[in-house]
């Protein structure tokens, strides 16, 4: 059996056994065994590597935190729930030696700023929420001017102690910063150590489904070779990424009607002076304003790019004249062969 991965921007991981995400919890043992019964996947990737650390770490910034005025914590529980199971499964990965160490996660606490009256009482009723649940009991939360400077003093430059609005912070002190760009990189070649087959510079051009139900997945290498190569795959995955819809277009599943490329975009300042990053290491988020869209979330974030600290400030919004749409020619076409 063969399964073809797509992905536009940063690796995919599979386990072609049972035909799930191996981010899942439910098909970690299957890995292995994937591989001593030979049924090996092919990942295709737009990019030079496997994952492009500066477009995913800029990219991965924009999380779902909510902008809802009501104090609602079902979303904050599922996502924390979430990530436990994908930190169990890469100490299981570490353990087994698939990946080579945890280097790509470090402690990082989270913290929640506001600075409004209105956000400071949210805020307050969230925290007490949110500590009544083992996993949120050391959240803690203050109001007081000097405690927020110890914890970020950059949140309080330029701000006056006195006279100005009110603020508050909420910061849980076992927050984690992860590394995705190390993390896909190094799950990318354990996955080809292991008998997988990872292609880089490849974009898929065409998409056809046999009728045996597998697919034929035309693919063009955009390296010097400029050659072109048909893969044969019982299941083909779309991963996260801009190509995405292009793929599920050229599947022609119905569910895929109605969805569009938008021009716009999230885009984040970095900072790499020392003595600022000295001040922040923490992961704050703020508030979005309301009715405001979850990628308009304020950060002031602290991450490692290629083994060097700086701090992300934003998103400020970025925009694009390049509207997507389909080509006129249509890769199946009679004036085309792609598939022999």
């Amino acid at each position: 059996m063969r399964v073809c991965v797509h992905v536009h921007g940063w690796g995919g991981y599979l386990c072609v056994r049972c035909v799930r995400c191996v981010r899942c919890v439910r098909c970690v043992r299957c890995v292995r065994a994937c591989v001593r019964a030979r049924a090996f996947a092919c990942v295709q990737s737009r990019l030079a590597s496997s994952a492009s650390e500066p477009c995913t770490r800029r990219n991965l910034g924009l999380n779902g935190t909510g902008s809802l005025r009501q104090v609602e914590i079902d979303k904050a529980v599922a996502t924390n729930q979430k990530f436990m199971i994908s930190l169990a499964f890469w100490s299981w990965l570490v353990d087994m030696g698939i990946l080579p160490d945890g280097s790509f996660i470090q402690p990082a606490p989270h913290i929640l700023f506001v600075h409004d009256e209105a956000g400071k009482n949210w805020l307050k009723k969230r925290v007490e929420k949110l500590t009544k649940l083992p996993a949120f009991a050391a959240t803690e939360y203050t109001e007081d001017y000097d405690t927020i400077k110890k914890w970020v003093g950059l949140l309080c430059s330029g701000r006056p102690k006195e006279g100005g609005d009110p603020i508050a912070c909420s910061r849980h002190p076992d927050g984690t910063e992860v590394n995705y760009g190390l993390l896909t990189r190094n799950l990318a070649q354990s996955f080809a150590e292991l008998g997988g087959e990872v292609s880089l510079l490849s974009t898929v051009t065409a998409l056809r489904q046999q009728e045996d139900k597998s697919w034929l997945v035309a693919v063009q290498k955009n390296d010097l070779s400029n050659t072109n190569h048909v893969v044969k795959a019982r299941f083909v995955f779309a991963a996260s990424g801009g190509g995405s819809l292009r793929i599920l277009q050229m599947a022609g599943i119905p569910e895929v009607r109605g969805y569009g490329g938008m021009p716009v975009s999230g885009k984040f300042l970095v900072c790499q002076k020392p003595e600022i990053i000295e001040q922040n290491r923490n992961k704050v988020y703020g508030r979005a304003a309301l009715g405001a869209p979850p990628m308009s979330v304020p950060h002031l974030d602290w991450r490692t790019i290629y083994g060097k600290d700086c701090i992300f400030f934003g998103p400020f919004a970025g925009f694009s004249p390049a509207v997507f749409k389909m080509s006129g020619r249509h890769a199946f076409s009679k004036k085309k062969k792609v598939f022999m």
